[in-house]
């Protein structure tokens, strides 16, 4: 707008400057045509009547003409050259503007580079992104597939051990009678049952239980917690009664004396009570009160075996059981990771292809300015 506004500026100058040079010339014309008239009537006509005249008249009259003429003389002389500066002038300023408009079309050529190169290096950035986030779900992927192994290495057990075990049971079965005095005071029956157990037993943990929390603070930590060690079964679960009676108790001025009852029913009961012994022995045992020396071992086991799952995860893995973060099970950890990193993955891909179409244009652009620029 503003070189518009000066160009038709310096039309309505230059024509101005046309009119009055014209007007100029004119005057000098009018001037000249003036002087070489008075001259010639001077010679001819005042001549005749009065020499001196005709020259005094003549010379009068042709300074008198010589006033405009020397005035249009020097307003073209002026205008002339005052048109040859102003040309000068604006082929200067013109030369600078096309200078300028150089300039700034190779500023605004080296910016597109730049935004190009920055784009593709930010594609490059993010495709190195994209290809690190891809081997994640792989791994991720692979794991949770792997979950089921997981689950049936822990179901075989992490430990197997074999225990041999002795136990004692030694319980009243009767109540205490009064004697006659002769023998005893006072007298009642007890059991006595000592067991022996060989047993091959499995040890884990269950996978569902076991819960991982993240916390924001260190997203690159993962902490483990509720990793419960269980009695998984036995293979092997064998007993021996090494010793099954009923023993009479005597006791006499606070003095006790053990005798066997060997009579069928005795012998019986010895039995249906070793029995019960030995069923309360296998219930403890398979709610692992029997066993719960070896929870330290297993627990350890159990540390090693998780580590082991999530290495690929390449992320510190640390135990602790009251760190505060948001908790889940294993299995939703694996789960959310792979949606967090498949949307992840989509973002940047997205990126990239805007990325790519918004360089093309670019570059579009970038050979139309090289065009311009030649031209």
């Amino acid at each position: 707008m503003e070189n518009f506004l000066m160009s038709v500026s310096m039309f309505f100058y230059r024509v101005q400057d046309k009119v009055s040079m014209t007007m100029s010339l004119f005057v000098m014309a009018a001037c000249i045509v003036g002087i070489v008239l008075v001259l010639f009537i001077a010679s001819t006509k005042l001549k005749r009547i009065s020499a001196v005249l005709a020259i005094v008249l003549s010379t009068v009259v042709s300074c008198i003409l010589m006033i405009p003429l020397m005035t249009a003389f020097n307003s073209f002389v002026n205008k002339k050259v005052v048109n040859e500066v102003t040309d000068s002038q604006l082929a200067e300023i013109e030369a600078r503007k096309a200078q300028i408009k150089l300039l700034a079309a190779n500023q605004e050529l080296k910016e597109k580079e730049k935004e190009i190169l920055d784009n593709k290096i930010n594609m490059q950035k993010q495709s190195i992104e994209i290809s690190g986030l891809e081997d994640s779900l792989r791994v991720l992927q692979n794991t949770q597939l792997n979950m089921q192994s997981f689950k049936e290495i822990l179901e075989l057990g992490l430990l197997e051990a074999n225990l041999k075990q002795t136990n004692l049971y030694r319980n009243r079965l009767s109540g205490i009678s009064t004697g006659m005095g002769l023998k005893a005071d006072q007298y009642y029956d007890e059991g006595l049952v000592v067991l022996t157990h060989d047993i091959d037993a499995k040890f884990g943990v269950d996978l569902k239980k076991i819960k991982i929390t993240v916390s924001k603070d260190f997203p690159n930590i993962l902490w483990i917690k509720d990793i419960q060690p269980k009695f998984l079964g036995a293979s092997k679960n064998k007993h021996i009664k090494e010793v099954s009676e009923i023993r009479r108790v005597d006791i006499k001025n606070n003095i006790k004396t053990y005798s066997i009852l060997n009579g069928q029913s005795e012998v019986k009961k010895a039995n249906q009570y070793a029995d019960l012994c030995e069923q309360e022995y296998q219930t403890r045992l398979s709610q692992g009160l029997e066993t719960n020396f070896m929870n330290a071992a297993v627990l350890k086991l159990a540390e090693n075996f998780i580590k082991l799952i999530l290495s690929p995860l390449k992320k510190e893995i640390r135990f602790d059981s009251g760190l505060d973060g948001t908790t889940m099970s294993l299995e939703d950890y694996i789960e959310g990771e792979l949606k967090e990193i498949k949307a992840k993955r989509l973002e940047l891909e997205n990126s990239n292809k805007n990325l790519d179409d918004e360089t093309q244009i670019k570059e579009k652009e970038l050979e139309k300015l090289k065009l311009k620029i030649g031209d």
